[in-house]
């Protein structure tokens, strides 16, 4: 049960109830939260249909968010391009609303990765 596969959704539970432990824990200091680029810290508060959508799931999108949806695959994008809707990280929103900023490592830098650095150290204990 320990090795399971972290879905976001868990992730996402666990890191509330962290912020919520930080924020009152340490009420009047600025807190920073390193992540790096996994997945499960990217998730999008809301999906946007793109290009590689079919026209029918374009069409209920489209009807589940009030608006017209006639015409072809294209003029549908720019519908949904017109409601101007940029999905925000549910990560970072969760951070903010406790008062915290998250920064993430850049991709591919696995140098900058505090977790690698003691990864080497076990390496070379084992070794």
């Amino acid at each position: 049960r320990f090795f399971q596969t972290l879905t976001a959704e868990q992730f996402g539970g666990w890191f509330e109830d962290l912020c919520a432990y930080l924020a009152q824990t340490y009420p009047n200091q600025r807190t920073v939260i390193l992540l790096d680029n996994a997945a499960i810290h990217k998730k999008l508060s809301a999906r946007v249909p793109t290009a590689a959508w079919r026209k029918a799931e374009i069409e209920t999108w489209l009807r589940d968010n009030g608006r017209e949806c006639n015409g072809t695959k294209a003029q549908l994008l720019l519908a949904v391009k017109s409601l101007n809707i940029s999905p925000k990280n549910v990560t970072t929103q969760t951070a903010m609303s406790h008062g915290i900023d998250v920064l993430f490592t850049p991709p591919y830098h696995p140098e900058v990765q505090p977790i690698e650095r003691l990864w080497a150290v076990i390496k070379s204990k084992l070794t």
